[in-house]
């Protein structure tokens, strides 16, 4: 089977790097309320934003690194390191919602404010459904407010093996 693929060369591409650093800032931005600098940013003129900028430079920056990887060691190489990686980023997803679902609870006691809670799509946690509410935040299917891009990078990680191999 012949192998078409032209791949950069070798090392980091800065470029790329420099776009995803301004898609997080943009997206850091787009996450304070009534911000005068968030008029900058993509999500105002267009039909994405920032994070679907940043999933998309990190998807084709993945293919870089694991097609020549694929090349050179073979399918199933490459297939286990990208499968590494999607455990270390769900890992770190699983960190993150337990420590955003503490925070979130910490501020609306101490500061007696339930609405807070509400606010942030964690009401399922405090009636019957916590379990299930639990369950599904493993499954990558509950996403409390500003936690979804990484669940949705996490899948999109997790079925790149197999459209990776059939775009070589």
């Amino acid at each position: 089977m012949k192998i078409n693929a032209v791949l950069p060369e070798k090392g980091r591409d800065l470029r790329l790097d420099l776009f995803r650093g301004v898609a997080n800032w943009a997206i850091y931005l787009d996450h304070i309320p009534d911000n005068v600098v968030n008029w900058i940013t993509t999500r105002n003129y267009g039909f994405s934003d920032a994070a679907d900028l940043f999933v998309f430079i990190s998807g084709y920056t993945a293919s870089f690194v694991y097609a020549r990887m694929m090349l050179e060691r073979g399918f199933i190489v490459g297939a286990t390191r990208l499968t590494k990686r999607v455990w270390q980023l769900y890992v770190a997803h699983i960190i993150l919602f337990v420590i955003y679902i503490v925070a979130i609870g910490y501020v609306a006691l101490r500061f007696s404010d339930p609405e807070i809670i509400n606010e942030f799509n964690l009401a399922g946690l405090a009636g019957d459904q916590a379990i299930e509410t639990l369950r599904q935040g493993l499954l990558l299917k509950f996403k409390p407010v500003n936690l979804d891009v990484l669940p949705l990078y996490i899948v999109l990680m997790g079925l790149f093996p197999p459209v990776l191999w059939l775009m070589l």
